[in-house]
This record gives C-alpha cells, sequence and structure tokens, in this order.
C-alpha cells in the first residue's frame, strides 16, 4: 500500500525565522537543514511511511508550503 512505503522527504517550507526551525525540529526530530536559500527553510527527513509524513506535515500546521520531494532510499 502507498503509505506503507518508506522513503525521506525534501520539504520546502516559505520562512526566515528560526521559529519554522524550532516546530520542524519538534514535529520531525533529527533533519538535515539545507542552508543558504532565502525567504525559505528546506530540511531533509528521516526515512519514514508515507502515512507518517503526512501527519507530521499536518502537525507543523501554518507553514506554506513550497514543495515536498520524495526520496528514494
Amino acid at each position: 500500500a502507498k503509505e506503507e512505503v518508506r522513503v525521506g522527504y525534501f520539504v520546502r517550507i516559505k520562512a526566515d525565522d528560526e521559529e519554522v526551525e524550532e516546530k520542524v525540529r519538534a514535529v520531525f526530530g533529527e533533519v538535515e537543514v539545507i542552508d543558504g536559500l532565502d525567504s525559505e527553510y528546506a530540511f531533509i527527513t528521516k526515512v519514514m511511511k508515507e502515512r507518517q509524513f503526512a501527519e507530521k506535515m499536518n502537525d507543523l500546521g501554518e507553514v506554506q508550503i513550497i514543495s515536498t520531494i520524495r526520496i528514494q532510499e
């Protein structure tokens, strides 16, 4: 089933404050932050099921998502 596939995700969020980083780390735990992007916060998640990712993105609340890309193992 699609929601059982385990992949990592590259996520871009429109933001330029530390609050977003704190929120992302609180929801996703350890993430790989991509630096050097103006007015956005980008990160790569650990490998997880699609259902878990969807739940975590929902838990982030009011953020403006620019894009999410699945990363195969």
